[in-house]
C-alpha cells in the first residue's frame, strides 16, 4: 500500500510540522500536528485546519517564508474554482481580488466533530503556484496525489495563518510548515495501552478503512464525521455484552444531537442494523430503514441492549449482508455503511454468508465501507 492509499484508508492524516517561520510571531497563530487532518469525501480530499483563538483565516502556500523575505513564496491555487472555497475572498494591498477565488484559503469556520471549529479547504488534484509573466518569477504545477504515490514521495507546504480574515497581511501572520506523507499514526490509531486484542486490527482493516477510536466517546465523534449531504448512511452496531459502555456513549453523545445534525443536512438518510452473533436471540436485523426522519433511527436504536456474544468474533459480515440490502436500486447520492464495534468478524464463515461475496456486493453497489474499531471495556 503506497502513502496515498494509506492516507485514504486511514481517513485521517496529520502531517508533521517543522519549526515555523513567521513575519509577526504570535503563539496564537501556531498549528500542531493534532490541529490538521485530511478527510476523503465523495467530491475529493478536504484539509481541515483547527481554528485557534487568534486565527481568523488560513491559506496554503508552496513553501514557508524565510525571515529575510528574500525568497518570494506563492500561494497554492486550483486550476478552476471549487464549491468549497470558490466564494472565499482574498484581501491584498487593501483591495479584494476579483472572484471567483482560485486560492486555497478560507475565512469560513465549520464545525468538525473531531477537532472542533475548523477551516475547510478542498484539495484539487493539481495545484498551481507562481506566475508566468513576472520578471524572475517562478511558476509550477504539481499533482500532489501522484507525488505522494512515488516511492519516498514527499510534498512540503505551509499553512499560513492570519490574525485577520481574508488572508489580510496588514495583521499578524505565521507560516506553519507541514509534509503530507508523514502520517502521524497516533492520530489515526491512538496508543491503545493493551485495550485491543492482538489481531483485531488486521481483521477490521481486511474489510476496509478503519478508525481506531481512543474510547467510546471518540468513536461516536468519528461516527458523526460520516454524516454528509446527498448521502445514504447505514450504521451497523455490535450489541454484544462487551459493547455496554459503547451503547451508553451512543445514547449520551449521538441520540440527543441527532435531530439537530440531520436537520442541517440536505438529501441525507440514516438507517440502522443491529447485530450480535450465532446462538443469540438474533444474528443481524434491520433496526430502522433508511429515513430522513431522525425519530425513526432513534426509535429503532431504543431497544438495543448489550448482551450475549460469548466468544470474541461477532457477526459483522452478516450485518453487512443485511445492511447492503437496505439501499435498493435507485441511486441516492453517496452510499456508506459504517460498522461500530469492538470485535471483528469471524475469520472464516460460521454460516452461509461469505465475506468475499458480501464485499463484492458492496463494491458492485458502490457502497463505501467505514469501520469504527472500539477498545474492549469492562461491563
Amino acid at each position: 500500500m503506497n502513502r496515498l492509499q494509506a492516507l485514504v484508508a486511514a481517513g485521517l492524516v496529520a502531517v508533521c510540522p517543522l519549526a515555523a517561520q513567521t513575519a509577526a510571531p504570535s503563539p496564537s497563530l501556531a498549528l500542531g500536528a493534532g490541529d490538521v487532518r485530511v478527510v476523503p469525501r465523495e467530491d475529493g480530499m478536504h484539509l481541515l485546519i483547527k481554528k485557534g483563538p487568534g486565527i481568523a483565516s488560513v491559506m496554503l502556500t508552496e513553501a514557508f517564508e524565510l525571515p529575510d523575505h528574500k525568497l518570494a513564496t506563492y500561494s497554492w491555487r486550483g486550476l478552476e474554482p471549487n464549491p468549497v472555497n470558490g466564494a472565499e475572498k482574498r484581501l491584498l494591498n487593501g483591495r479584494f481580488l476579483p472572484g471567483p477565488n482560485l486560492f486555497l484559503l478560507s475565512s469560513t469556520v465549520v464545525d468538525d466533530p473531531l477537532i472542533g471549529p475548523s477551516f475547510d479547504i478542498f484539495l484539487p488534484p493539481v495545484l498551481e503556484y507562481g506566475n508566468k509573466t513576472g520578471a524572475n518569477a517562478r511558476y509550477g504545477q504539481m499533482n500532489w496525489k501522484e507525488e505522494l504515490a512515488k516511492p519516498a514521495g514527499k510534498v512540503w507546504f505551509s499553512i499560513r495563518t492570519f490574525a485577520k480574515p481574508y488572508a489580510d497581511y496588514t495583521g499578524a501572520y505565521r507560516d506553519n510548515a507541514f509534509e503530507f506523507s508523514q502520517i502521524i499514526e497516533v492520530q489515526a490509531t491512538p496508543v491503545d495501552h493493551n485495550k485491543y486484542e492482538k489481531g483485531f486490527e488486521d481483521l477490521f482493516r481486511r474489510l476496509g478503512p478503519t478508525y481506531k477510536a481512543a474510547d467510546a466517546a471518540d468513536g461516536v465523534r468519528y461516527l458523526k464525521t460520516l454524516f454528509h449531504d446527498d448521502e445514504d448512511l447505514v450504521v451497523c452496531i455490535d450489541c454484544t455484552a462487551s459493547m455496554t459502555q459503547d451503547l451508553k456513549a451512543l445514547r449520551q453523545d449521538l441520540v440527543p444531537t441527532l435531530g439537530a445534525v440531520m436537520t442541517g443536512l440536505k438529501n441525507f438518510r440514516l438507517g440502522l442494523v443491529l447485530y450480535k452473533d450465532y446462538g443469540e436471540g438474533y444474528v443481524a436485523k434491520v433496526g430502522s430503514p433508511l429515513s430522513s426522519d431522525p425519530a425513526v433511527w432513534i426509535k429503532g436504536f431504543g431497544p438495543a441492549e448489550a448482551s450475549g456474544g460469548g466468544d470474541i468474533p461477532e457477526a459483522v459480515i452478516e450485518a453487512l449482508d443485511v445492511g447492503s440490502r437496505m439501499f435498493g436500486e435507485a441511486a441516492a447520492g453517496h452510499r456508506v455503511m459504517a460498522v461500530f464495534a469492538d470485535a471483528p468478524q469471524h475469520d472464516s464463515p460460521r454460516g452461509k454468508v461469505k465475506e468475499s461475496e458480501v464485499l463484492a456486493r458492496l463494491t458492485g453497489q458502490n457502497i463505501s465501507l467505514q469501520l469504527v474499531m472500539l477498545p474492549v471495556t469492562t461491563y
